[in-house]
């Protein structure tokens, strides 16, 4: 009877901790499926028990804007992302970059950011132009696993072509100062320098901003050295606030004889043009291929 005893009450410990067994296993089935719907990744421990781990969001530190000139070919930036980081405390998760951009027609290969940070891209030939760059990082935990967007800006910048043409001021804004006694005209482009290969059977134009207005001319007039030895003479078209007139150049024109005539330009005011203390004159220059410049120059008004 001793001996049945101490059996009797081995099994009815056993049953006991049986019990206890397969309820804790239903507790952690149960457990588990609501981790899985709400993105909670369970894995062992060396305790008899499950512990919970949250995946928590990965994260990196963005790098500059990136500029390269036009037909530049493949660009590789090491590292351009930094601190790349999978989330506090997740360990051996694998992570990805995820880019996007607004202009994708700017690249022959799209913007790649790999796992190390490095940034790849190659810019279409003889394009150039900007584009916003999109990053996440991603990370293979699931729930939240995703950083939030940080953006950059690419800019492919266009490159001179040989023999186009050029302005260049070479000198500060103007001041003109009217004399009421002696009126003068002022040269506005004194050092102004021209350049290009192909002038010849393109355009010059001068538009000129002004305020006020005698009868059907502007208070404000400029005009330069006959022009017979350039192109056609201009006729001068006043319209928003802009005086403006373009130059048809002939097909042997050289950039020094048109250098020489933009030095000859010469401003002047009257009336109600000189209460405005300021002017822009804007001139552009196209050659016969399209390709142009353009310079600003700003003219000051004072009166004595």
């Amino acid at each position: 009877m001793r001996n049945l005893g101490w059996l009797l009450a081995a099994f009815s410990s056993h049953s006991r901790q049986s019990r206890r067994c397969r309820s804790r296993l239903v507790e952690i089935e149960r457990l588990e499926e609501r981790c899985l719907l709400s993105g909670v990744t369970w894995q062992p421990s060396l305790s008899p028990h499950l512990v919970p781990v949250v995946n928590h969001v990965p994260s990196f530190t963005k790098g500059p804007d990136v500029n390269v000139p036009e037909d530049s070919g493949e660009t590789t930036i090491i590292p351009w992302a930094t601190a790349i980081s999978a989330g506090a405390g997740d360990i051996d998760q694998a992570i990805d970059f995820l880019v996007t951009t607004d202009n994708d027609a700017l690249f022959s290969v799209l913007p790649t950011i790999d796992a190390d940070g490095i940034l790849n891209f190659t810019p279409v030939p003889d394009t150039n132009g900007s584009a916003i760059i999109s990053v996440r990082v991603h990370d293979d935990g699931g729930g939240t696993d995703t950083s939030a967007t940080q953006t950059f800006t690419i800019n492919v910048t266009p490159i001179g072509e040989p023999g186009a043409p050029e302005l260049q001021l070479g000198g500060p804004a103007v001041t003109w100062v009217h004399n009421r006694k002696h009126p003068q005209h002022t040269v506005v482009l004194p050092q102004i320098t021209v350049s290009g290969d192909n002038l010849g059977g393109g355009t010059l134009q001068a538009k000129l901003s002004f305020v006020g207005v005698q009868g059907k001319k502007p208070a404000d007039t400029i005009g330069g050295n006959p022009l017979s030895s350039i192109g056609t003479a201009p006729v001068p078209h006043v319209a928003n606030g802009f005086l403006t007139f373009q130059i048809e150049l002939q097909p042997n024109v050289t950039a020094s004889q048109v250098q020489d005539f933009l030095r000859s330009l010469r401003f002047s005011s009257a009336g109600k043009g000189l209460k405005v203390p300021s002017r822009t004159l804007t001139i552009t220059l196209i050659d016969a291929d399209g390709l142009s410049s353009e310079v600003v120059q700003t003219i000051f008004v004072h009166k004595k």
